[in-house]
C-alpha cells in the first residue's frame, strides 16, 4: 500500500547522536520540500540562531511592515458603519496576532483596543491607527531565546495592573514570565528573556490599584506554575499530576 503524509511547517533542535539518528529517520521516512539550517520562516515569523552564542531572534518585521492602518472616515463622529467595523476587526486581529508571538510592546494598545468592539465611535476607532503606527515603527523589535541550559533555567514573573484605566470602569493589568538563572536570585548580573505575556481587562471591577495588582499577580502565578509543571515534565517523564508541585 502507498501511504501520502503532508508535512506542514516543522521546526526542530537538538544535538548528539541520537538526535542525529532519529534526524535522519526522519527525513528517510518523509519528503520535506525545503529544509534550512539555522534560520528559516516558522508559522509567519522568521527564526535565525547565532552560531557563536546560541541565541535564537525571532522576528515578525515583514509582517508588521505590511500591517494596514482601518479604513474609516477622515473626518465625522457618530457610530462607525458596518465596513468600517470589518476593517476595524481585520486590523485588531492582524495585530493581536503580532502581539501574542513577538511583540510585547504591543499588547496594552491591542488589548484596549479590542475592548472598543463591537461598536466604538469613530473618535474612538482612530485610536487603533496608533497599534499599526507602533508596529511599523518598531518593526525590528525581534524576541530573543536565550541559550540558557536546562538545569540552570529559572523562572520569574513581573506583573502590575493600572486602576480605572480600562472599558467600562475596568482595570488593565498585565504580566511577563521571564526565564534566568540563579544569579537573579543573589542579585547579580543575570540573563533574562521573555517567555510569554499578556495584556488584559481584569474580570472583575476592583477598588483600588493594590486589589488590581493582586488580582494580576495570582493571574500570573497561576500561568508561571503551568509553565513550571511542563519543564518539569520534560525533565522528568515520570513526573504525574500530584507531584508536579514538589518538582516545581
Amino acid at each position: 500500500d502507498v501511504v501520502g503524509v503532508h508535512v506542514d511547517d516543522v521546526l526542530i533542535g537538538g544535538k548528539g547522536s541520537l538526535f542525529e539518528e532519529k534526524l535522519a529517520l526522519l527525513r528517510n521516512t518523509f519528503p520535506f520540500r525545503k529544509w534550512k539550517v539555522s534560520q528559516g520562516d516558522f508559522c509567519g515569523s522568521h527564526l535565525r540562531q547565532d552560531a557563536e552564542t546560541g541565541v535564537i531572534h525571532v522576528s515578525q518585521a515583514e509582517f508588521a511592515s505590511k500591517l494596514p492602518k482601518p479604513k474609516l472616515r477622515g473626518r465625522g463622529e457618530g457610530p462607525i458603519t458596518k465596513e468600517e467595523g470589518k476593517s476595524l476587526k481585520s486590523v485588531l486581529g492582524s495585530a493581536l496576532w503580532l502581539a501574542k508571538e513577538t511583540r510585547p510592546d504591543l499588547a496594552v494598545q491591542v488589548s484596549q483596543s479590542q475592548q472598543l468592539l463591537p461598536e466604538p465611535t469613530l473618535k474612538q476607532a482612530r485610536t487603533v491607527g496608533n497599534v499599526t503606527r507602533r508596529a511599523r515603527q518598531y518593526q525590528n523589535l525581534e524576541w530573543k531565546i536565550l541559550p540558557i541550559p536546562f538545569e540552570e533555567l529559572r523562572l520569574c514573573l513581573h506583573s502590575d495592573a493600572a486602576f480605572g484605566n480600562a472599558s467600562k470602569n475596568g482595570t488593565q493589568a498585565g504580566y511577563i514570565v521571564g526565564v534566568s538563572n540563579d544569579n537573579l536570585r543573589r542579585g547579580e548580573v543575570a540573563p533574562w528573556g521573555a517567555a510569554t505575556w499578556k495584556s488584559y481587562r481584569l474580570k472583575r471591577v476592583v477598588g483600588s490599584t493594590f486589589a488590581g495588582e493582586s488580582q494580576v499577580l495570582l493571574d500570573g502565578l497561576g500561568h508561571l506554575e503551568w509553565i513550571a509543571c511542563h519543564l518539569a515534565e520534560m525533565g522528568n517523564n515520570k513526573i504525574g499530576r500530584a507531584s508536579c508541585r514538589e518538582r516545581v
